[in-house]
C-alpha cells in the first residue's frame, strides 16, 4: 500500500473502464471497505447493493439526466443506501461508507467515480431516488444516497495538483486568529490585506504616524495606535513589519504578552525577541511589495522560523492559509537568501532605473525596453542565468565597452559599467 497522501493525491474519478472483470477477492475488499466505516453511535444505518450484470448496470446508467452514463461501462456498481428511520444522519454514514469504497478501490489500483442519486432526477424527470427503487426492488424505508461504478482505468489521469490547494478555506482555529500588524509599510498592508481575505482578524495597526496608521486601519476595519505601549494584549499573532533600524526599539517597548511574536525581516536574526517575550519568530515572504498593487500570494515562497515546535505548527498553518510554498529556515541561511534577493530583485529595478534615465536624456520612451525586460525574466525560469547572458561584456567586447562607458558622463555610472561588465566576464569564463 502507498502512503494514504498518495493515494488521496492520486484519486481522480474515472468515468471510462475497460472489459476487464473484478475478482471476487477485490470485491470483499471494497465492500469490508464499507462495513469498516464509521457511523454516528455506530448505528450502521446503511446497506449496499451489488450489481455486476451487464443489463443491470445499463438501466441504472439511465438513473439521472446527467452524469450516469459511465455506470454501464464499470464492472461493479454498488448502491449505496440507508434506514432513514434508523438514524437522523445517515446521509452523513452513508456517504463515509462512499468514499471508503473508493479509496479501497484505488489502493486496489482500480478506478471509481461517485453517481449522486439523492435529490435528483432521470431524463423523464422522475425522481432518482425511485427510479433505483424500483429496479432492485429496494423496500420504502431505504432511500438510496449514490452509486459507486468500479472498475479497471481505461483512462489516464494526472494526480491532484496542489498547487490548487485552495488553502484559503483553511482558517485557523476558530476562523478567526487575531493578528495585530506592527507596522504599516508596503509588505505590512499587502500581507495584512491577505490575512484578511483567507479569514484572519486584524485586530489593530501600528504605525509611527497617525497617516500610515490610519490609511491601513480604515481599509482592515480595525483600530490603530500610533505608541507602541498601546498595543493591544489580546490578539494571537503580532507581526513586526519594520525598518531593519527601528525594530528592536518597538518589540522592546510592546507590552508582554502571550501572543506569538514574529517579524518579517529577511536580514534579521530570531534572536531579537529573546528575553522580551516567550513565543517568538519569522515569517518572511520572499516577494517585493507595493502597496497600491496586489500580488498572488499562493506562488510567495514564505521561510519560517520559531523558536519551539509547537509554535512551526502555529506558523505553518498561518503560511499555508497564504501560499502553497511553505518553508523553514534558519537565521543565518536567510541571511544569504536576503542578500541573493536584494542583487535579484533590488539590484536588478535599479538597473531598470538607469536604463530609463538614459532613455529619457534622448527623449526616448522608457516603456520601449519592457519586451527586453520580460523575456529576460522569463529565461531565467527555463535556463540558468549565466547561460542566459548575452551582450558585449560575455566575450569582453573593448571596442562596444569602451564607447559605451565614453557616452556615461556621471562618473558613478562609469564605474559601475565598468564593474559589472568585467564581473559578467568573470562568471562566464567561470573564474
Amino acid at each position: 500500500m502507498e502512503s494514504f497522501a498518495t493515494l488521496i493525491q492520486n484519486r481522480r474519478s474515472t468515468r471510462k473502464f475497460t472489459e476487464q472483470l473484478l475478482s471476487p477477492e477485490q470485491v470483499e475488499l471494497i465492500l469490508k471497505a464499507a462495513l469498516m466505516a464509521p457511523a454516528s453511535k455506530r448505528s450502521n444505518p446503511w446497506q449496499f447493493v451489488v450489481v455486476e450484470d451487464k443489463e443491470m448496470l445499463k438501466k441504472l446508467a439511465g438513473c439521472k439526466k446527467n452524469g450516469s452514463a459511465f455506470l454501464e461501462g464499470c464492472a461493479l456498481a454498488v448502491v449505496v443506501l440507508a434506514n432513514v428511520m434508523e438514524s437522523d444522519v445517515w446521509i452523513e454514514d452513508a456517504s463515509v461508507a462512499s468514499i471508503y469504497m473508493q479509496l479501497q478501490a484505488e489502493d486496489l489500483g482500480l478506478g471509481s467515480c461517485w453517481c449522486q442519486i439523492r435529490n435528483r432526477v432521470t431524463e423523464d424527470e422522475e425522481d432518482s431516488n425511485n427510479y433505483v427503487r424500483s429496479l432492485l426492488d429496494i423496500p420504502y424505508q431505504l432511500d438510496v444516497l449514490s452509486i459507486i461504478g468500479i472498475g479497471y482505468k481505461d483512462q489516464v489521469r494526472k494526480p491532484f495538483d496542489e498547487s490548487h490547494l485552495q488553502w484559503e478555506k483553511i482558517h485557523i482555529g476558530n476562523g478567526r486568529m487575531r493578528v495585530v500588524f506592527v507596522g504599516a509599510g508596503n509588505l505590512a498592508t499587502r500581507l495584512s490585506l491577505e490575512m484578511r481575505k483567507s479569514g484572519m482578524s486584524i485586530g489593530q495597526v501600528y504605525s509611527h504616524t497617525s497617516e500610515h496608521a490610519k490609511i491601513l486601519a480604515d481599509e482592515l476595519g480595525c483600530g490603530w495606535t500610533v505608541i507602541p505601549e498601546e498595543i493591544v494584549e489580546d490578539a494571537d499573532l503580532y507581526v513586526f513589519s519594520l525598518k531593519d533600524a527601528v525594530l528592536q526599539d518597538v518589540i522592546a517597548r510592546v507590552k508582554p504578552n502571550n501572543g506569538l511574536w514574529v517579524h518579517t525581516a529577511g536580514s534579521m536574526p530570531i534572536s531579537v525577541f529573546e528575553g522580551l517575550t516567550a513565543r517568538y519568530g519569522v515569517v518572511y515572504p520572499l516577494q517585493t511589495f507595493s502597496k497600491s498593487r496586489e500580488v498572488d500570494f499562493k506562488k510567495i515562497p514564505f521561510f519560517l522560523e520559531a523558536n519551539s515546535s509547537e509554535d512551526e505548527k502555529v506558523l505553518g498553518e498561518v503560511a499555508r492559509a497564504l501560499s502553497s510554498d511553505v518553508r523553514f529556515l534558519s537565521s543565518e541561511k536567510r541571511k544569504n537568501l536576503h542578500l541573493a534577493a536584494v542583487f535579484a530583485c533590488n539590484f536588478t529595478n535599479h538597473m531598470y532605473a538607469l536604463a530609463e534615465k538614459i532613455l529619457e536624456e534622448q527623449q526616448i520612451p522608457g516603456e520601449v525596453l519592457l519586451p527586453l525586460i520580460d523575456e529576460t525574466a522569463a529565461k531565467v525560469h527555463v535556463m540558468s542565468p549565466v547561460r542566459a547572458q548575452t551582450g558585449p561584456a560575455i566575450r569582453y567586447d573593448e571596442n562596444v565597452i569602451n564607447k559605451h562607458m565614453a557616452m556615461l558622463k556621471d562618473p558613478d555610472m562609469r564605474n559601475l559599467y565598468e564593474l559589472i561588465s568585467r564581473s559578467i566576464h568573470k562568471e562566464a569564463r567561470h573564474e
